[in-house]
This record gives structure tokens, C-alpha cells and sequence, in this order.
């Protein structure tokens, strides 16, 4: 990456994992503050953000009130529209959905963008999960061979933090290849951290049974992310999944098993802690939409989940998801950590909750 914009400040709170559990003290002074500059900054630099606000009667004088008052954007509008905000900076990568729904989000982010995303990344790995000392095995392409696609980005450029080998290669999952090198890792007692989506967990599994593989690994960590997008008819409960990973990667506990949230509109991943709750860091606000009064809900009742993430530069990141779910031990998880956390329980697949995003979406034609 080149140099960016970002002031000392900023790069400060990225780089520190102790923003990703913040008081509410931190939610009530910093949080804010973030969210409030980003929202400032999206207003007047993005003439069509800008017009969609106005004809709501929201200013930043209005959102300085009360932060929940930015108007969300739809992460389907993303699919129709590129929604760019001039910041004087070039686009550095295009980055788009994986497309299981029949049509592809595009997001262009710059320098200043990526940065952030990275930086907590790699607060995340260190400070967190603490992988210095671990070789990372993805379960994917390289970040050649991944292109533009945000998940297999995402996974393939761990390689900025610590060594990875990818295990997709011209689209073929080479499981005998990482077969013969979690073995060989096994062996030598070298720390490994596999990452990948929980369909080629579940491929990999298959490949150790048919083929009697037996693997044994120290402190091992596995990590899942993206979901099971089109293989939603092979998913398996959560509870079951962890069960198999602790079944063929022996040596493997359940706290070491981590989920990260994140969504190609997002500029964050949302990450889990040992006890399977997801932390949202201070310079987000994430809330679940009542499907009654579309109104933010009060914590723990389900809703459409509202992201708002100041950490973009490029493009306005207050996410109005496709998800379900609920905000869940606010300063209480047991992990013992503050913050808020959140739960995401579905996509939407009924007609109430698709009623709800028809109805919020509704004004959204002045973004084009």
C-alpha cells in the first residue's frame, strides 16, 4: 500500500485492539465523535448521499443529536448503482459480492479505505488471536487468482500480516496438497491457523475421510468466514459444524474455533471471541431495525441489522443488511470484555422482513 491520508490519530485506534471492546464511555465520547466526522465528511463530499439526506430532512447538524439518524443505504442498492464519494484520492481496488443472489455488489475503495480495513485486521491477528507466531493455511485462492472478489481477497491478503499458503489453485481445492502439509506442520509442532469459508471445511473433511487422514496440530486455530452462500442446502447447525473440526483437526478446542462477520459493503470485520459472541469495535454502531415501527429496536429483539461504519472513506458505509438479527450483551458478555455484541440469526426470508426493507428502501431513488 501506498501512503495514506490518515492522521496518527486514526491509525492509532485501528492499530489498537482495545477499540474493539470499547465502555460505553468510549461508545459515548470516541464512538460517536468518529461516526459524527465520517458522516460530515460522506455529506459533503458525496452530492448524491448529500440530495438522499436532504430530502429527509437530515443534516449534520441533526446527526449530531442523535448518530442514528444517518440515513441508511440499502447493500442492495449496491448491486444498481456504484455510489462514490469524491475524496480526492484514486480507487485502489474494485471489490465485489461473490453473487449468489444472481447479481454483484461493487465497491470501489482507496487507499485510505483499505488501510483501515487492513490495519484492524491486523490488530485482530495479533493482539487477539494472537498468530505471530503461526502459518496461516487458506483455504482459497491466492490474491492473483482472487481478483476482485472481497472474500477471497480478504482471506488471501492475510499474507500482508503473516506467511499463508493457498490452497485453491485454477479454481481446484488441492486438499491432498494441504493434507500433506498440515501433516508435515503436525510433525514439526509448527502453530497453524486455517482460514476459509465453511463449505471447504466441510470439502476438506470429506477428502480426510475418504482417504484416512489423521491430523493432530498444536494450539491450532480455525477460522470461518462468507457464510455458505450457494451451498446452503449442505449447511449444518453451528454446534454440528464445530463438532466435526474438532473431530478431524485434533488438537483443536472450541474456543479456538472463530467466526468473522463481515460483508463485501462492510469496511470491518466483525470478529468472535472464545465465546462465539461477535464485538463490535468503537467505530461502529450496529443496531437491529424494529420490522414493526421500522425504528431502531431496543437490544435484544431481532430486526434487520443496521451497520454503520466509519472507518470508509470512499463511499458512505451505513448499511442497511440483509441479515437479521439482534444487538446481545451490551458491557456483559462472559468473555469478560465490554462492548456491545451481535448476533446474526438469518438472511431475510419471510414476508414480513422482506415488507420491512421494501418500506425502508423506499426513498432511496436519489441515489443513482
Amino acid at each position: 500500500m501506498t501512503k495514506t491520508n490518515l492522521s496518527e490519530e486514526e491509525m492509532r485506534i485501528y492499530k489498537d485492539s482495545r477499540y474493539f471492546f470499547p465502555s460505553k464511555e468510549m461508545r459515548e465520547t470516541i464512538g460517536q465523535e468518529l461516526i459524527y466526522k465520517s458522516f460530515v465528511f460522506q455529506y459533503h463530499n458525496n452530492a448524491e448521499y448529500k440530495r438522499y439526506c436532504d430530502n429527509q430532512g437530515i443534516n449534520p447538524n441533526v446527526v449530531e443529536a442523535d448518530i442514528r439518524k444517518i440515513p441508511l443505504i440499502p447493500s442492495t442498492l449496491f448491486k444498481k448503482h456504484k455510489i462514490r464519494t469524491n475524496t480526492n484520492t484514486p480507487t485502489v481496488r474494485n471489490c465485489y459480492s461473490s453473487g449468489t443472489q444472481g447479481s454483484v455488489s461493487t465497491i470501489e475503495r482507496d487507499e485510505d479505505s483499505l488501510t483501515t480495513f487492513f490495519t484492524a485486521m491486523g490488530a485482530v491477528a495479533y493482539q487477539w488471536y494472537n498468530v505471530k507466531d503461526y502459518v496461516v493455511l487458506n483455504l482459497g485462492p491466492s490474491v492473483e487468482e482472487a481478483q476482485e472478489i472481497w472474500f477471497a481477497y480478504v482471506m488471501s491478503s492475510l499474507n500482508k500480516l503473516v506467511p499463508t499458503y493457498n490452497y485453491v489453485k485454477n479454481s481446484v481445492f488441492l486438499c491432498s496438497d494441504l493434507c500433506n502439509d498440515l501433516k508435515r506442520y503436525s510433525e514439526s509442532k509448527t502453530k497453524v491457523a486455517l482460514v476459509g469459508s465453511p463449505i471447504m471445511y466441510m470439502n476438506l473433511f470429506e477428502f480426510m475421510d475418504k482417504n484416512n487422514v489423521d491430523i493432530i496440530l498444536e494450539k491450532p486455530i480455525l477460522m470461518t468466514g462468507g457464510g455458505w452462500k450457494k451451498n446452503i442446502d449442505k449447511s449444518v447447525p453451528q454446534t454440528e459444524f464445530n463438532k466435526l473440526c474438532m473431530e478431524h483437526i485434533k488438537g483443536l478446542k472450541q474456543e479456538a474455533i472463530r467466526d468473522i462477520f463481515n460483508m463485501v459493503e462492510l469496511n470491518t470485520c466483525i470478529v468472535e471471541c472464545e465465546h462465539k459472541h461477535k464485538h463490535v469495535p468503537v467505530w461502529m454502531d450496529v443496531y437491529a431495525i424494529d420490522m414493526d415501527t421500522y425504528k431502531p429496536a431496543e437490544d435484544g429483539k431481532e430486526g434487520l441489522l443496521a451497520f454503520v461504519d466509519s472507518s470508509a472513506k470512499s463511499y458512505p458505509d451505513y448499511i442497511m443488511s440483509g441479515d437479521l438479527g439482534r444487538v446481545t450483551y451490551v458491557d456483559n458478555c462472559p468473555c469478560g470484555r465490554k462492548g456491545k455484541c451481535i448476533e446474526i440469526t438469518r438472511r431475510i426470508d419471510t414476508i414480513e422482513a422482506r415488507g420491512c426493507a421494501l418500506k425502508i428502501q423506499k426513498s432511496v431513488n436519489d441515489i443513482k
